[in-house]
């Protein structure tokens, strides 16, 4: 599994400026950490990330489309390594308790009447 991990990093990090390739690549790293029978799949010499992006394009091009949503790039990614099962979800984000405000401390009364600033004008 090792090994597949920093397959799957060194191209990531070849490509750090490709926003797809590195959504595919972090989805195949959940595939495989819950999927052994993936890591095999993701080895093999002939399969990288950029071609299975190039894959899933080829496929929403078939299928007349511009895009395809997440979790059906997902299963042409998995179609294109051969990997089989279901999609992997990443975990839901959990929303972080925003504690309530505290409440607005009233400015103390400067004890002046408009007389005061004006005087006698």
């Amino acid at each position: 599994m090792e090994q597949a991990v920093a397959k799957l990093k060194t191209e990531m990090e070849a490509n750090k400026e490709n926003g797809m390739v590195q959504q595919v690549g972090n989805y195949l790293l959940q595939v495989i950490a819950v999927n052994p029978a993936a890591v095999e799949k993701v080895l093999a010499a002939d399969k990288t990330i950029v071609k299975s992006c190039s894959a899933m394009e080829s496929a929403a091009n078939k299928a007349r489309r511009n895009y395809f949503t997440d979790e059906e790039g997902y299963a042409e990614v998995r179609k294109y390594f051969g990997i089989q099962g279901d999609a992997v979800h990443a975990p839901a984000v959990q929303p972080v308790p925003v504690p309530p405000a505290a409440p607005a401390t009233p400015q103390p009364a400067i004890g002046l009447d408009i007389s005061d600033l004006f005087g006698d004008l």
